[in-house]
């Protein structure tokens, strides 16, 4: 069915893995992503699964109203422009150029994007793109734009790679950015960053207003400047504050605000003081003798609260 899981992954089991953050501003939903990738063929069904999910939550979110942006490693090319010596990889795989586009994770993902490439009828349910790839839309022909390399062949001095790390975004907020490029210089991983430049101000409703007035709740900053402060009205539906699990828990700021317990210890003290008395000697405070620990707070429980309500899709 259109706009629907194909169903051969469990849902949760594509949750499982925390490869999504989503958030919500007022102008558009940020998604954070990091897609599984091509390491065998056990993982196959898991990967065209969670690409599957990916391109109806966003296309779901655009649909309800939303604007999209969606950031990450999304462990797929594009086209052979995005990838080093992609012609002789495929000699020796003895794969067409055809073939190789027909990939299904590259299908899935072309499909998503402006200007993707799709060989005959468009799938049901994808039938228009929805996202541009901003970095093909400041440099629509440059080659060698690779975001990835191999480290343990150190091909990155000769870049030979590919580009797997995209921003991507809807139509709406596409003319906020005045830029988008990689790092490619930036060393300490096996990736390069990629970064997407916003404007200070924006076209909206036919006059131009402050990028930061649009993204905050209405009435927050007039013209860039702070009127008031947050509230928890201004909760936005996907906000966690509004699941039942997590809406009376506390902040990360309360982190570091607060003492650290000092229970467990008062707890052992007031067990050795209260102990028998020996004439040889004290008896031991023992690990039994340690009240047990409340699990109800671990993060596995947590998850188990609320797999059933934070989801990809």
């Amino acid at each position: 069915m259109p706009g629907q899981l194909s169903g051969n992954v469990d849902e949760l089991e594509l949750d499982s893995e925390g490869r999504c953050v989503i958030l919500e501003f007022p102008a558009f939903v940020l998604l954070g992503v990091y897609s599984p990738a091509n390491r065998n063929e056990s993982r196959h069904n898991f990967r065209i699964a969670f690409l599957e999910a990916l391109d109806v939550r966003v296309r779901n979110i655009i649909a309800s109203g939303k604007q999209v942006i969606l950031t990450g490693d999304l462990n797929v090319v594009r086209s052979e422009m995005d990838s080093t010596n992609v012609a002789e990889c495929l000699r020796k795989e003895g794969m067409s150029l055809e073939e190789w586009k027909e990939v299904p994770s590259r299908r899935i993902f072309n499909h998503l994007i402006f200007d993707g490439s799709v060989s005959g009828q468009r799938d049901e349910g994808r039938e228009t793109p929805v996202l541009w790839d901003l970095c093909r839309c400041f440099h629509p022909g440059r080659p060698g734009m690779n975001t990835c390399w191999d480290t343990k062949r150190n091909t990155r001095p000769a870049n030979n790679g590919s580009r797997i790390d995209y921003i991507l975004c809807s139509a709406g907020v596409k003319p906020w950015f005045t830029h988008a490029d990689i790092q490619e210089g930036l060393m300490g991983s096996d990736h390069c960053p990629v970064f997407g430049m916003l404007a200070d101000s924006v076209e909206m409703d036919g006059r131009r207003v402050s990028l930061t007035d649009v993204t905050n709740p209405p009435g927050m900053f007039s013209d860039g400047k702070r009127l008031r402060g947050w509230s928890h009205k201004d909760s936005l539906p996907l906000s966690a504050r509004l699941i039942p699990e997590f809406d009376r828990r506390q902040s990360i700021r309360d982190m570091f605000s607060r003492s650290a317990s000092n229970t467990g210890l008062q707890s052992v003290s007031q067990k050795a003081d209260n102990a028998p008395s020996s004439s040889s000697s004290a008896t031991p405070v023992r690990d039994e003798d340690v009240p047990a620990k409340d699990d109800s707070n671990t993060p596995k429980d947590n998850y188990t609260r609320a797999k059933n309500t934070t989801r990809l899709f």
